[in-house]
Parts: C-alpha cells; sequence; structure tokens
C-alpha cells in the first residue's frame, strides 16, 4: 500500500461544550495537525500552545474587524474557506482531510483512510471528493471496496471530508467567491453545487470513520450521525500485523501517560 502525503486541518470554534479535546485525543497521528479558529477566542486551546504536533492558526484583530458582522452560517462559511486555503502550497502533498470540531474518530481510522485512498485513486485518479463522514448507510459495489458512490444531490454534512490536492484548491476559489463573498448558501450546499459542476463524483468511506458528536452544536444545523460508524475497526480492516502492533503499542503509551498524570 502506498502511504501518501496527507495534511490534517480542523476547523473550530470555542462551544458550550469542546468537543475537540475529545477529537485530539483520539486522532492517534504522528504528523502535524492545525486547528483552525474561527473567532479571536482560542483559549479553550491554550493546553495545546506547547504540543509540538499541533499548531494553532488563530483569527488577526484584521480579520475580526472584517467578519464581525457576519451571521453565525457566515463566520462558519468563512472559516472553512480558511481551513481550505490557508494550507501552503506543496507539490509533494496529496491531498488535505478537513475535520470539523465535534467528530470522533473510529480506531484505526488514519491507516483505513489510506487504505481507502489507495483504493479511490485506482479507480479515479485525483479527481473526487472522498468523505469520511456519511448520515446515510450507503454500500459498496464490491465486498473488498472500503468505499461507495455518495449520490451528490443528497450531500451534506462536513464533519471529515478529504480533498485532493487541485480539487482543495479549485473548491477553495469557488467557495470564496460564492460563498465569504456572495454568501449564497450554506458551505456543505455549496460544494455540492461545486461537485454538480465540475462532474466531480463523490464518495464515502465504509464504513464512516468519523462520527458526529456535537449534539450541543453552534446553531448551524440539525444533529446527525452516521449509521454505520464503528468505534473500533476489526483487526482485519486495521492491516497488517505490524500496524495493528504499532496500533496497541500506541494505545499502551497512551494508557501510561493517563496513569502518570493520574499519580
Amino acid at each position: 500500500m502506498r502511504q501518501l502525503t496527507v495534511d490534517y486541518s480542523i476547523s473550530t470554534i470555542a462551544r458550550p461544550t469542546d468537543y475537540i479535546h475529545t477529537l485530539l485525543t483520539r486522532l492517534e497521528m504522528d504528523t502535524t495537525v492545525r486547528l483552525i479558529v474561527g473567532s479571536p477566542d482560542s483559549e479553550y486551546l491554550a493546553q495545546y500552545r506547547d504540543n509540538p504536533s499541533i499548531e494553532i492558526v488563530e483569527t488577526s484583530p484584521h480579520e475580526w474587524e472584517r467578519i464581525q458582522n457576519f451571521g453565525t452560517h457566515h463566520r462558519a462559511m468563512w472559516n472553512y474557506w480558511r481551513t481550505l486555503s490557508i494550507v501552503p502550497l506543496n507539490p509533494g502533498r496529496d491531498g488535505l482531510v478537513i475535520f470539523e470540531d465535534d467528530v470522533l474518530p473510529a480506531r484505526g481510522w488514519q491507516y483505513r483512510l489510506h487504505e481507502t485512498l489507495n483504493q479511490v485513486r485506482s479507480h479515479f485518479g485525483r479527481d473526487f471528493v472522498l468523505a469520511l463522514y456519511c448520515p446515510y448507510n450507503l454500500a459498496p459495489d464490491d465486498d473488498q471496496a472500503h468505499y461507495a458512490l455518495y449520490p451528490v444531490r443528497g450531500f451534506y454534512g462536513t464533519q471529515g471530508l478529504y480533498y485532493p490536492e487541485q480539487i482543495r484548491i479549485q473548491f477553495a476559489d469557488y467557495l470564496g467567491e460564492h460563498g465569504v463573498e456572495r454568501n449564497r448558501l450554506p458551505y456543505d450546499l455549496l460544494l455540492k453545487d461545486f461537485l454538480q459542476a465540475q462532474e466531480i463524483p463523490l464518495l464515502a468511506s465504509v464504513p464512516s470513520l468519523v462520527q458526529h458528536i456535537g449534539e450541543l452544536g453552534t446553531g448551524l444545523g440539525d444533529f446527525h450521525q452516521a449509521p454505520n460508524f464503528r468505534r473500533r475497526l476489526t483487526h482485519s480492516d486495521q492491516g497488517s500485523l505490524s500496524d495493528q502492533i504499532k496500533l496497541a503499542l500506541r494505545s499502551l503509551r497512551e494508557q501510561r501517560a493517563t496513569t502518570d498524570r493520574d499519580l
């Protein structure tokens, strides 16, 4: 299996319940994740400021002056556009994963993501978008496939999405024009319009690799969840024995760190 070069970002804002702490605890990643904060309030992330694996991108006073009078949906759209567009250009990058800050990843999700992306790329090249979360119970056409076609007309929910690099750049431009400047529709519906207009396939990982847990939301929409999410992927889903051992050792380190903090 080819290991792809993927960046990870989280669009986040202070909430009555800060689900992002659960998300960051469960990411199980050996690479940097960017937290793109959608308001000047970033104190809820203070505990991560010295973490070398976490980059916090705050809203500057100049940016806040521009958007502070936007409505809730418009500010959320602006921050999702930032999350898409703020990533430095990197010719060697395959794509970008964007999470909303109120999701719970499955154990073993990252290996499964790379496995799924390798399958998808063998059929669709680099012209697709992959939903890591889907509120429908979709089924693959092939029993060995880790993804299913996601009918674009029914798409909603941006809890977890993978954008190949060129698609990321194109959608960032589209969202900047139709979302940030015109505020025409919520950004998940603008993604649907973009995919339909460009005839770009939308796929969903099966099962969903993250679950929506933000019951106390930000007022952007109704609460929904993925019906096929599994909290822990089976050993066969997680890949080779060496990968399973790595995951087990990482879990043991986490348990020891928790015990040390409690002592």
